[in-house]
């Protein structure tokens, strides 16, 4: 077979070589180059060859031999886009928001992890997109000094999952379709040579103690065992072919098997309360001396975020919890970042209810038996070479992870093994060498990689702090309506107004708002990490009339419309990519702070032109944030406008953030400033003028002369 060496979408050398390709699961996939060429031809690191279909890399110079002074041999490797992986460092965000930390630990699923390892490779490469994903449970890990290619080994196997990258498309999923085919020795059924040989490292067990994690058991369980056992009727231990191979004793821990309630928020109150109508047992009958209850949320704006308990009440199924004190970046749980109905949590730090105890145990038990069931046997490979004939004749092509039926009378082999590495010929391409398995395991390396980290992370949890985000969720959320905004009517998914943030920090919009309210109107807020890094407008469909919309830097969407009201505004397909974080500038504290004080930390304006007919006006909204030590309610005043929004702190609050929306003003007036003022026995204020640049102005201008709206401008 001829192959072609390009560099780009330049043809560089044609060659008819010498060699293999070579996969492995979870590991190498390569391709091995010999050829001879008339004449010296460079090979430059990035010239790439196309082998059954997929693309492969030079990394690595070639080898090259002179045979004589016309001829030269080229031995060369090239390897697929995958391997870029291995040179792209596994960073974590630093206070700048940056990637940029190599030593830390991070809160998340399976799904997590790889989002950040996205990041982290289209930082450097772009292109890289998320494929396949397990659902999985959510895992502290801690990282250092790794790069992306490493990480995605130690995810597969701390989730008992692999990986499998497909161009630049990376999937964290078990792929084992079966084939249908059946292998046989002897001519004509598929095979030359069989071949069986013990596995590396898989010793054979027939005795297994079993242990849970120490999660969740009163002080006294099982004459104080701190770990869950299995189920007393059951016994200490598991026992399967001892017969056969004799006593061979063996130790496993599961830590993620506990008593446990999983279960889901049916209804929240403020930010600090949830509840559960489906809670069973009455949980202030157990708690542990001594001991917080806690909650951890596996799901939802508060994925992977722990917080302890401060209150339960058995008639209203209600909890109640306490800010997370190990979150130094930003408050958690906020306005925005708070429990949702249908948020998945489990509590911990408790004893539970004794059903719970064994089904715990139960689980324990079922997990055992299937570790010691595929442990209790020798764990035996087989290598295959097939019959390239028969392929050929039989249109015959293996897929890597694959399962095959083999037979062999002799041998006593009639059993399905799985495709955990080939090896075809580029020569012709049905020329294949397997490597067989009854199951694939986590190659030995990666487990000892794994166990060093483990220890790692035990000796230094101390030293570094665990850092935790709340890993992206593919779900849609309610949109915050303004007043005069509703969804009165929209009973299908796809009219219910709502937004989402996806894997690449794009913010899609759906559904339909009908506005009622004045022009220009208050649609709805987004929260901040889903808001725009500068003002977007858009001219979305409009039943009932015509309208643009703009969403604000501050998260604010409002409607500009000449047509009577109301209108309905269809949002379906708007989206726009989100910032990072909130950037509005920080002010230091004051030193002589007083006993009670409020004061404006920064000021956001932003705005556009708006209407040309008449004196020329402009739009602008307003984000502040606000510092208080003391509960009460504030307002924020636009004196130039008139007009004002509220924001209440509540025992333990201390910086909040407040848009005001729909301020107009003719060009030439005077400028504004914003007051906030203090409810109470207390009564402070605190000022900050902002100016309107006479810049901004002329850029109003000039749009009302050319009849269109000016681009936003952020002040």
């Amino acid at each position: 077979m001829h192959y072609t060496i390009q560099r780009g979408t330049q043809d560089i050398l044609t060659i008819r070589p010498e060699g293999t390709l070579t996969k492995r699961l979870m590991g190498e996939n390569i391709v091995q180059f010999t050829f001879d060429a008339v004449g010296y031809t460079e090979l430059r690191l990035g010239d790439t060859v196309t082998v059954f279909g997929e693309t492969h890399y030079l990394n690595r110079l070639p080898q090259i031999e002179k045979l004589n002074s016309r001829e030269y041999r080229y031995t060369c490797v090239f390897e697929t886009v995958a391997y870029d992986l291995g040179k792209i460092a596994y960073l974590m965000m630093g206070d700048d928001n940056s990637l940029k930390e190599t030593d830390f630990a991070l809160m998340g699923n399976a799904d997590a992890f790889l989002d950040l390892l996205l990041k982290n490779a289209n930082r450097v490469q772009s292109g890289w997109t998320k494929g396949m994903v397990d659902s999985t449970i959510f895992k502290n890990l801690t990282f250092s000094k790794e790069n992306c290619l490493q990480v995605l080994s130690k995810i597969a196997m701390e989730f008992n999952t692999e990986f499998w990258v497909v161009d630049k498309t990376i999937h964290l999923s078990k792929r084992g379709p079966i084939s249908g085919l059946t292998f046989e020795y002897g001519k004509g059924k598929g095979l030359y040579r069989l071949d069986r040989k013990n596995k590396d490292g898989a010793n054979v067990l027939t005795r297994l103690y079993a242990y849970g994690s120490t999660n969740n058991l009163k002080d006294d369980y099982r004459n104080f065992s701190t770990r869950l056992l299995l189920p007393l009727a059951t016994g200490p231990y598991l026992e399967k072919n001892v017969s056969e191979y004799g006593v061979i004793e063996h130790a496993e821990i599961w830590e993620d098997i506990f008593p446990r309630r999983e279960s889901t928020v049916t209804a929240v109150g403020d930010m600090f309360t949830f509840y559960d109508s489906a809670m069973d047992f009455n949980l202030n009958d157990y708690l542990l001396p001594g001991e917080s209850a806690k909650v951890t949320f596996n799901s939802g704006q508060l994925a992977g975020y722990t917080f302890e308990i401060i209150g339960y009440n058995n008639a209203a199924k209600a909890f109640s919890f306490k800010k997370n004190e190990e979150e130094k970046s930003l408050e958690i749980p906020n306005e925005y970042l708070k429990p949702y109905p249908g948020d998945e949590y489990v509590l911990v730090d408790i004893f539970m209810p004794e059903t719970y105890v064994t089904a715990a145990e139960n689980e324990l038990q079922t997990r055992a038996q299937e570790y010691l069931d595929q442990n209790s046997v020798p764990r035996v490979l087989y290598s295959v070479e097939c019959d390239p004939l028969h392929f050929q004749r039989e249109g015959v092509y293996i897929s890597l992870g694959s399962f095959v039926q083999v037979k062999d009378e002799a041998m006593g082999v009639d059993l399905p093994m799985r495709v955990i590495a080939l090896t075809r010929d580029v020569a012709n391409g049905y020329r294949y060498t397997l490597e067989l398995s009854e199951a694939f395991t986590i190659p030995q390396i990666l487990r000892q990689y794994a166990q060093a980290d483990k220890l790692n992370k035990y000796i230094s949890q101390q030293e570094r702090p665990v850092q935790t985000a709340p890993p992206f969720v593919p779900r849609w959320y309610p949109l915050l309506l303004g007043p005069g905004s509703e969804t009165a009517g929209a009973t299908e998914e796809t009219q219910r107004a709502e937004y989402m943030k996806d894997s690449h920090g794009l913010v899609h919009l759906r559904g339909v708002i009908y506005c009622n309210n004045t022009n220009p109107g208050h649609m709805f807020t987004l929260p901040i990490g889903h808001r725009p890094g500068r003002n977007v407008w858009f001219n979305p469909v409009v039943l009932g009339g015509y309208a643009s919309m703009m969403v604000w830097a501050s998260g604010v969407a409002s409607f500009f419309s000449p047509s009577p009201k109301p209108i309905s505004v269809h949002l379906n397909g708007l989206y726009f990519q989100a910032e990072d974080k909130y950037t509005a500038p920080v002010s230091e504290p004051p030193t002589d702070t007083p006993e009670h004080y409020v004061r404006l930390k920064s000021v956001q304006v932003s705005g556009f032109f708006l209407d040309c007919s008449g004196i020329p006006t402009y739009e602008y909204s307003i984000a502040a944030v606000i510092e208080s030590n003391k509960s009460g309610t504030y307002t924020l005043s636009n004196q130039a406008s008139g007009r004002t929004a509220t924001v209440t702190f509540a025992a333990g609050d201390t910086v909040k953030s407040i848009g005001l929306a729909g301020n107009r003003e003719f060009f030439g007036g005077d400028p504004y400033s914003v007051t906030i003022h203090l409810s109470g026995a207390d009564a402070g204020q605190d000022s900050l003028p902002v100016q309107v640049t006479n810049t901004y102005r002329e850029n109003a201008a000039t749009a009302c002369e050319t009849g269109g709206p000016g681009d936003p401008q952020d002040q």
